[in-house]
C-alpha cells in the first residue's frame, strides 16, 4: 500500500466511441486501460516538450538569423502562463505582454515588455 502513496488517481469522461478505440487499443496490446492511458498520457508529455524545444529552437534561429524583421507589437493580457519567445522568461497569466508581428512571415511570437524595448533598440 505504501507503494501507491505517491500515485494520484485521474478521472476524465470520454465518449462511448473513444472509450472503444482505448478499450481495443489495451486489448490489442494486452494491457489495461489505465496502464494504456498513462503510457499514453506520459508518451504525449515527452514528445510535446520535445516538440515545443524543437519549435522554440528553429523560431529563436528565425529570428536571430536576420531574414526576417518584426513590424510591430500589439500589447495583450495575458490568459495563461506562458514564456517569453526570446528570452524564456516566464510570464503571469494576467499580466501584460506583446505579440511581434513579422513582415514576411505570419508568424507571430509572444515577447516581455524587457525584449520589445531591446528589439525596437536593434531595428531602429
Amino acid at each position: 500500500m505504501d507503494d501507491n502513496k505517491n500515485e494520484k488517481v485521474v478521472h476524465t469522461r470520454v465518449s462511448k466511441e473513444l472509450y472503444d478505440k482505448i478499450s481495443s487499443k489495451a486489448k490489442k496490446h494486452r494491457i489495461s486501460t489505465s496502464n494504456l492511458l498513462r503510457n499514453l498520457v506520459e508518451d504525449y508529455l515527452e514528445i510535446h516538450g520535445e516538440v515545443w524545444d524543437a519549435i522554440d529552437k528553429k523560431l529563436r534561429s528565425y529570428i536571430d538569423s536576420g531574414e526576417d524583421s518584426i513590424v510591430g507589437y500589439q500589447s495583450i493580457t495575458l490568459n495563461k502562463d506562458v514564456h517569453c519567445s526570446l528570452c524564456g522568461k516566464p510570464l503571469k497569466k494576467g499580466s501584460q505582454a506583446f505579440i511581434g508581428f513579422f513582415e514576411k512571415s505570419t508568424q507571430k511570437i509572444i515577447v516581455c515588455a524587457n525584449c520589445k524595448d531591446k528589439e525596437k533598440v536593434v531595428e531602429e
